[in-house]
């Protein structure tokens, strides 16, 4: 559950290039804290697997993008995440099937589902 994680992985990215990552602990005592740290590193997109609505909208309010519900080793969700394949099942955590699960159906064209946001 992403509200109580204190592990993170940050990936730096040049176009659909990962150039570095590190690993980084983060304690905070509130959603809050969470997302003000997260956003102080230079986080601006979040892979995760569960995410509670509160933190969730705290996480979109500080323009975080948020693709939830992943799964699966993390080097392959990062290289899907470059190639714009965090929609294959495989991804998913259990319970997200296609146009089954409430998170995915409602917000998949919406917002770009899997689709990285690129910056010239």
């Amino acid at each position: 559950m992403l509200d109580v994680a204190t592990r993170f992985w940050i990936i730096h990215c040049e176009g659909d290039t990962q150039v570095s990552h590190e690993e980084v602990l983060i304690e905070h005592s509130s959603l809050g804290s969470l997302v003000a740290a997260l956003k102080n590193s230079g986080v601006d997109t979040l892979i995760c697997g569960a995410v509670s609505q509160p933190l969730l909208q705290e996480l979109l309010q500080s323009k975080i993008q948020v693709l939830p519900h992943i799964c699966g080793n993390v080097v392959e969700v990062v290289s899907a995440f470059l190639v714009d394949s965090l929609d294959l099942q495989q991804f998913k955590m259990p319970g997200c099937r296609a146009n089954h699960c409430s998170f995915h159906h409602a917000h998949r064209h919406r917002r770009g589902w899997g689709r990285k946001n690129r910056h010239p």
